[in-house]
């Protein structure tokens, strides 16, 4: 695969932020993360984790499969450009460890954004749980990681489950991740 080069970086941006995609949690709720908010917070972590867990990755690279992991999601698998094809047919592929580390980012912001939207919409606990295992196993990945996510919680999302009187659930998911 050929390096990517800056102008095809500037088309994959393009192609994240002309769309207004709306995704979906688990029950089907409206969870207003549009493909480009959560495309956005890829690129915002993926540096940091891989740089704290020592792994190091062609920024261009990194960043090229972050913007067209969801490009099926808004309905743009056709044939754009063949430079575009290969890139997408390599990250399916997952043959690479860059490839497997964005699949991974990908599970683990969506799971992360869920148990925020769950904390600040109250929805209903089983949806959180669902959420918290799916972050717990995204973690299990990357140690450091883990502990950024349990500082994460009791900073940011602690606080809304005290005004909400149930501290003795958020305890115990808090612990399940701890473990």
């Amino acid at each position: 695969m050929k390096k990517i080069t800056d102008e095809q970086m500037k088309i994959l941006r393009d192609l994240i932020s002309t769309h207004n995609t709306i995704r979906y949690g688990i029950l089907q709720k409206e969870v207003h993360q549009t493909v480009e908010n959560h495309t956005n917070r890829m690129l915002a972590l993926a540096h940091v984790i891989a740089a704290s867990e020592g792994l190091h990755f062609d920024k261009n690279e990194l960043n090229g499969f972050i913007l067209l992991h969801d490009l099926p999601e808004l309905g743009m698998k056709q044939d754009i450009t063949t430079w575009l094809i290969d890139l997408f047919n390599a990250y399916e592929e997952q043959k690479t460890e860059l490839t497997r580390f964005v699949k991974w980012l990908d599970k683990y912001e969506a799971s992360l954004h869920m148990i925020e939207i769950d904390f600040y919409s109250e929805i209903p606990l089983i949806n959180f749980s669902i959420n918290t295992d799916r972050l717990i196993k995204a973690t299990i990945k990357f140690p450091r990681l883990k502990q950024l996510t349990l500082k994460y919680m009791d900073n940011e999302l602690r606080p809304i489950w005290e005004r909400s009187n149930q501290m003795n659930d958020f305890v115990e998911l808090r612990n399940m991740l701890e473990e």
